[in-house]
């Protein structure tokens, strides 16, 4: 769902729960394409929320995968990604 609201295919509902990063000035940053993480104020509800749990995990995937260009391909690598951290390949 993070991928399809990122590049726009997903409905209006949830793109609006999502934001880039644009920093004012020109950071090395601001050329990984991440997410703001928005802060919240309930320990057990907000962490788990999309708005905050969509960007932490998207943060966390290399640039390579960030910039698939289809879902099928974005699947595809994030699958032989969590496999390869899971079972430490």
């Amino acid at each position: 769902m993070t991928y399809k609201a990122v590049k726009g295919i997903a409905p209006s509902c949830i793109t609006d729960l999502i934001s880039t990063y644009k920093p004012k000035r020109n950071f090395r940053s601001s050329n990984r394409n991440d997410l703001v993480k928005p802060s919240y104020n309930l320990k057990s509800y907000g962490f788990r929320s999309f708005s905050h749990a969509a960007p932490m995990f998207r943060n966390s995937l290399p640039q390579d995968i960030k910039s698939s260009e289809s879902v099928n391909s974005f699947k595809k690598s994030v699958k032989i990604f969590l496999f390869k951290k899971a079972f430490g390949l």
